[in-house]
């Protein structure tokens, strides 16, 4: 999608330099951020409403291991098949060959 088809909050939650202003963490972009704000005053409520996204939208970003996603699988799949009693069948008894 191209960014003229985007609402101006979509584009302000997607700009990095936007959400380093929003989480302070970059002086550049906080200085140019606060001189745009100045400029378009009209926007306020929008870069608030972006910057209260942005905010809000905490993500963890912990790795889970193979072993915990296999051990999980299994037990999902295991409950919604469970396992199917196959008889054993048995073996006829092996002949030796004397030769």
């Amino acid at each position: 999608m191209s960014k003229k088809n985007l609402s101006l909050l979509e584009i302000l939650i997607d700009d990095i330099s936007f959400v380093n202003w929003a989480k302070n963490q970059n002086q550049n972009d906080v200085a140019f951020w606060n001189n745009w704000i100045e400029k378009h005053s009209d926007k306020i409520e929008t870069v608030f409403n972006a910057k209260a996204i942005i905010l809000g939208i905490q993500f963890d970003n912990a790795k889970i291991s193979e072993s915990k996603i296999e051990r999980e699988l299994s037990h999902v799949l295991a409950q919604l098949e469970p396992e199917k009693k196959i008889p054993k069948v048995k073996k006829p008894p092996q002949r030796q060959l004397n030769i």
